[in-house]
């Protein structure tokens, strides 16, 4: 997922019985997703929940840290469910694993689209710096969840020493971002899907790139200690 379809949230009244703090968190998340940080009060946020704003406000605290709470919660699930993705097989199936996750996940139900992580807080007023800042510290965590994949591919020789994951995995990234902004304009699945297929094979391209540079340092290594071929 990032993170897959979570059930819509209807307004109800009264506060439900048996209160799942993780469930509210994850619905809390989904409604800021939805309607964006400023188009929702803690009030709307109390009513869509059938929580009293006294109750909300008793179990997360004002809208700014119950915001960064639900980013959190999104990007705790996000991390979760790439790691599932990038384990499978070697670092080609691995990303290709993660891209169909994204095209899944990014299809939205009708009412939320894309990822809450790529758009959270991109243009803010000065009043919302921290909830910026905090967005986009998220978004760095998912260039280091994708960046582990990549040197781990390094260490087992399936990529050049010499890589640079940090560049690979901020390409990655940028291309779920893409993915996801195309998703919230109502992109097709087969445009999603075409749109990631076109990135793998970019990528692709990139991570062999390294080899010849690399085996052509080799053999300039090895004439420079052997000049007359001996």
């Amino acid at each position: 997922m990032t993170p897959d379809r979570i059930p819509a949230v209807k307004a109800k009244t009264g506060r439900p019985r048996g209160f799942d703090r993780d469930l509210v968190l994850t619905q809390v998340a989904t409604l800021f997703d939805r309607h964006g940080y400023e188009g929702l009060s803690v009030s709307d946020l109390a009513l869509e929940l059938g929580l009293s704003h006294p109750s909300l406000y008793a179990a997360f605290g004002a809208k700014p840290v119950l915001y960064r709470m639900a980013l959190d919660d999104y990007a705790a699930r996000w991390v979760s469910n790439a790691r599932s993705a990038l384990a499978a097989g070697g670092v080609d199936a691995a990303l290709a694993a993660f891209f169909a996750q994204q095209v899944k996940a990014f299809q939205g139900d009708g009412e939320r689209c894309g990822c809450m992580l790529s758009s959270a807080l991109l243009t803010s007023g000065e009043d919302h710096r921290v909830e910026a800042r905090h967005a986009s510290a998220l978004r760095g965590l998912m260039i280091r969840t994708v960046r582990e994949r990549l040197d781990r591919a390094v260490l087992d020789r399936e990529l050049p020493v010499e890589t640079d994951t940090r560049s690979l995995a901020v390409c990655v990234c940028g291309m779920v971002h893409g993915l996801s902004t195309l998703a919230r304009d109502g992109a097709s699945h087969r445009v999603l899907s075409d749109f990631a297929a076109l990135s793998l094979d970019g990528l692709s391209f990139r991570m062999r790139a390294c080899e010849p540079r690399v085996s052509e340092a080799a053999r300039t290594s090895r004439v420079a200690e052997h000049p007359h071929g001996r």
